[in-house]
């Protein structure tokens, strides 16, 4: 009697480089390798995905994917995302159930406890703010430090889930955009996120896309770091409990305010295409997708 066992990733997820956006292709399986045909062509515009070096794969508007392909892709430990055109909105990631427990029954038994849920949230926020002073150190950030002094102690001092999201509200509206705005856009700039794009024009708009974009994809690597330690996405801190995946919003938020935002207000009238792969640059050069995997097991579970 033979037993299947399912292979293992050989290279680490935060070790991996490639996140590829496909529009109008079809994703498939040829001679044991994935590959993807643009635009219908079956010769011409043929590439093969390196999914030995991948982390994660969107696939927008016009896409397609074989089971094989899917199969391939789920072995090798890639996390294949479905989303709107050019990343947004995000709709759906694929799931693995092959990964480690420790991290879920860590996380889970904690959240699971109003205390210890709260105490999940709090060290949420404050990793968020360590991450964007890292940025400030890095010169990537133009934010004062001294506009996030007073956070860590507010964060600190809150009573309840709904204090802590009250304080985030705040920071984001008063201090953070605010302050982006003022230094992208000019001091009289009354910035207001607007990711329905509803009521912003111009340049304002201009930011808003860029950050719907950048948001997308901060989720995409978000996703796949809760995968590749096996949280399940149901269990969030800050976003609410009702919230589908609201854990992967919760993690991407740790990278927002210090690298998506400032690559949004600066790229904001750059063509996508061009912009999204800066950011994808900049994520592996400051490293934010170990910053994510090594804070949920440091809150997991103290590793």
């Amino acid at each position: 009697m033979s037993i299947h066992v399912e292979k293992k990733m050989e290279i680490l997820f935060t070790h991996r480089q490639e996140m590829l956006y496909l529009e109008h292709a079809r994703v498939r399986l040829e001679n044991d390798r994935v590959v993807y045909d643009m635009d219908g062509d079956k010769e011409a515009l043929r590439y093969n995905f390196p999914y030995k070096n991948a982390q994660v794969l969107m696939l927008g508007t016009g896409t397609s994917i074989t089971q094989a392909a899917m199969k391939k892709l789920s072995l090798e430990g890639v996390i294949v995302v479905f989303s709107g055109s050019e990343g947004l909105p995000f709709y759906m990631a694929s799931v693995s159930e092959y990964r480690p427990s420790k991290y879920a029954i860590g996380w889970i038994t904690q959240w699971l406890d109003t205390e210890t849920r709260m105490a999940l949230a709090q060290a949420m926020l404050v990793y968020r703010l360590d991450f964007t002073r890292m940025m400030i150190d890095a010169g990537l950030c133009p934010l004062k430090p001294s506009l996030l002094e007073d956070i860590g102690e507010r964060v600190h001092n809150a009573l309840d889930q709904q204090s802590l999201r009250g304080i985030e509200g705040e920071m984001m509206r008063n201090r953070i955009y605010k302050s982006y705005a003022r230094h992208y856009l000019g001091d009289n700039t009354a910035f207001v996120r607007d990711g329905g794009l509803e009521k912003s024009k111009g340049d304002e708009a201009a930011a808003n896309v860029a950050i719907n974009h950048g948001n997308s994809l901060a989720y995409g690597v978000a996703a796949g770091a809760l995968w590749s330690l096996g949280i399940p996405t149901a269990f969030p801190v800050l976003h609410g409990t009702t919230r589908n995946g609201g854990l992967i919003f919760d993690v991407a938020d740790l990278i927002k305010d210090g690298l998506v935002l400032p690559w949004a207000f600066e790229n904001r009238n750059v063509p996508i295409r061009k912009s999204i792969q800066d950011l994808r640059w900049l994520i592996k050069k400051y490293k934010a997708d170990k910053f994510m995997v090594e804070t949920l097991k440091t809150l997991a579970v103290g590793a």
